[in-house]
């Protein structure tokens, strides 16, 4: 049987992953944009750490399925696309 994320690398993605929502968030505060910009400053972050979170967990609890380390990347993907 594989073995699964280890508890401190989950850490360090976790934390990899809220850096990047709040470095986001700060250029979405910054640019100048029509967009509702509180709505995409609360449910773009919330979704898409939803997305690494859940990830992280399937990833330590079912190793053998790459289902994990998948929602992790589309988690990171999601939140540097440019149209949202």
């Amino acid at each position: 049987m594989e073995a699964g994320i280890s508890n401190a690398r989950a850490v360090a993605v976790l934390v990899l992953a809220v850096l990047a929502s709040a470095a986001v968030a700060a250029l979405q505060l910054a640019g100048d944009h029509r967009d509702p910009v509180a709505l995409w400053l609360v449910f773009a972050p919330g979704v898409c750490l939803s997305f690494v979170v859940t990830g992280l967990y399937v990833w330590q609890h079912r190793p053998e399925s790459r289902i994990g380390a998948l929602m992790v990347a589309l988690g990171f993907v999601r939140r540097f696309r440019r149209d949202g």
